[in-house]
């Protein structure tokens, strides 16, 4: 359903960040009335835990899927 062949963690905090991060993209999908590709998912996972800035998630947003 998350479209990964594995999780990225084992442990039960590591899935449920994974889980939370896949449904904030699908609600941004819906919101703006298009797709979130695998690398834009990717950059909001890391933008939610601390590693990417603001101005990297944007940027990868306002391209097209």
């Amino acid at each position: 359903m998350l479209g990964y062949k594995q999780l990225l963690s084992t442990k039960q905090e590591g899935v449920q960040i994974q889980i939370y991060c896949a449904l904030i993209a699908l609600l941004l999908a819906l919101c703006s009335g298009g797709s979130i590709n695998r690398r834009q998912f990717e950059r909001i996972c890391l933008y939610l835990q601390g590693w990417a800035d603001e101005e990297e998630l944007l940027e990868i947003l306002h391209r097209p899927p």
